[in-house]
């Protein structure tokens, strides 16, 4: 079986139009792009994209259904490694052989990827902010009541500490992020110093070359910055691929970190 009647090139594979072109429905490494050789991290990535590709709240082209469903189906397949070893080594007529093998529909394997699929956490509930509305850009004013922080949601620009410069090597000064945490919010506020009332916590945001949303940094673990020293960017935030579009130009020194293509993979 071939699945596809949207036409769209990603990575390696296209999914288009049933004929000799289109890629089988049991080859699933061919259905997500990858090799072999893929590991788990790009398994996600590659899976996610397509999916939201092919996804039917997103998509309303004959047979992105199936389309989704042959991806998912895939995609659980590979991720879980007795599965894939099986798959590798007698193919799909291999996992129909399986005893009392119940397969999650494509609907709850989607669910991995959706962020709210839990209880609302910190980082959650800036995501719930950042849907609400659009930041608007600028670097903060000081008015009778003090300085007008950035809130939780807003996309920002932060300094980078001194060590993550070291370590990336890559001429940045400043990252982005956005906001999921600040001590000015805390219950026990009073009990910090003045110098870590205003310290934030930043969920660190990269870019992809050649895609123009940014999405959260899977080689970083969150960072701290103060909130006098952010500046506010103007953003889109896209709940579905979990995704953001600056609207603004980014200051000089400001960037996505670059990886290593053996070091993403």
């Amino acid at each position: 079986m071939n699945v596809g009647s949207s036409r769209k090139k990603l990575g390696r594979t296209v999914l288009c139009q049933a004929g000799n072109s289109g890629v089988s429905a049991d080859d699933y490494y061919g259905l997500l792009g990858v090799s072999t050789r893929v590991d788990k991290a790009e398994l996600k990535r590659a899976y996610r994209k397509l999916a939201l590709v092919f996804h039917p709240d997103v998509n309303k082209d004959d047979g992105a259904q199936e389309n989704f469903v042959a991806l998912s189906n895939a995609y659980e397949v590979l991720v879980d490694d007795k599965q894939r070893k099986l798959y590798d080594q007698y193919g799909v007529e291999g996992l129909k052989r399986q005893p009392n093998k119940s397969s999650g529909s494509a609907w709850e394997v989607w669910d991995e990827f959706k962020p709210m699929k839990k209880k609302k956490s910190r980082k959650q509930t800036a995501r719930d902010v950042a849907a609400g509305a659009s930041t608007s850009g600028g670097d903060g004013d000081t008015g009778d009541d003090g300085p007008t922080f950035a809130q939780n949601g807003d996309v920002v620009e932060f300094p980078l500490s001194t060590a993550a410069r070291e370590r990336m090597n890559d001429g940045r000064e400043k990252g982005v992020g956005f906001i999921v945490g600040r001590n000015i919010d805390r219950g026990d506020k009073h009990k910090l110093s003045p110098e870590n009332l205003t310290l934030c916590e930043v969920e660190v945001l990269w870019q992809e070359d050649g895609d123009d949303r940014w999405t959260v940094d899977p080689m970083e673990s969150s960072a701290f910055a103060d909130l006098l020293e952010l500046r506010v960017l103007r953003s889109e935030f896209d709940r579905l691929s979990d995704s953001w579009k600056i609207l603004d130009e980014l200051s000089p020194g400001c960037g996505s970190p670059q990886y290593a293509e053996e070091v993403i993979l």
